[in-house]
């Protein structure tokens, strides 16, 4: 099993999805303070703060995976809502007697 700053590979592949797929993407500002704590506790690992990085690390993973899941239900919702309107504004085609 791969580790990477103490967690294992099976919760670094969750973890991933917090981060944005392409270093090009705007960072929002809950990303940009997961990074720097991420960081701190890459260089600090055995600090008397470690354990309340940690806990700042967790929060702000479970915040910027809710607003993931908004965003992906909001996108969802869009295109539900779009794809109604275009079966609902075709005209049905006349029959010519």
């Amino acid at each position: 099993m791969v580790s990477y700053q103490g967690r294992s590979s099976s919760t670094l592949s969750t973890d991933l999805t917090v981060f944005p797929t392409s270093m090009n993407e705007p960072k929002s500002e809950q990303w940009l303070l997961l990074n720097a704590v991420e960081c701190w506790l890459h260089y600090f690992p055995d600090h008397q703060w470690t354990e309340q990085y940690k806990e700042i690390r967790d929060a702000l993973q479970h915040t910027i995976q809710n607003s993931n899941t908004t965003q992906v239900e909001e996108q969802r919702k869009e295109q539900t809502s779009s794809t109604q309107e275009r079966t609902t504004t075709r005209k049905k085609p006349t029959a010519k007697v």
